[in-house]
């Protein structure tokens, strides 16, 4: 089985040359959209544009905050985000990294509402 290289992009890097990238033999990137309930990365439009401008594929993902708050709002700030960027050229994607002391029906749960939604 063959590797593909890709990248995740988000605020923390804003001037990225994505023909650079390209070159380098990455060949996707996933853009950090939005994350919790109201902050939406301020980068993406950049890494959207330079990733498009140099044919390279992407797709945007929501970095998910479980700490109590409703996971459909969450889901609804990620797709505000995402509008006039598409199409996506790779599934959207939930990047749930933290539990926050759920358990795990609780989680799952808040996954497959924002999946949903």
């Amino acid at each position: 089985m063959s590797e593909i290289l890709g990248i995740a992009a988000s605020g923390r890097t804003t001037n990225a040359d994505y023909a650079a990238v390209r070159a380098s033999g990455c060949r996707f990137v996933i853009v950090k959209v939005s994350e919790d309930d109201e902050a939406l990365s301020g980068a993406r439009t950049a890494h959207f544009n330079g990733c498009r401008s140099v044919g390279l594929p992407f797709t945007g993902y929501h970095f998910a905050q479980p700490n109590g708050k409703d996971a459909v709002v969450e889901a609804q700030t990620f797709l505000k985000g995402l509008d006039g960027f598409g199409p996506f050229d790779l599934p959207l994607m939930l990047d749930l990294e933290k539990d926050h002391g759920l358990d795990k029906k609780t989680l799952t749960a808040g996954a497959v509402a924002w999946v949903e939604t």
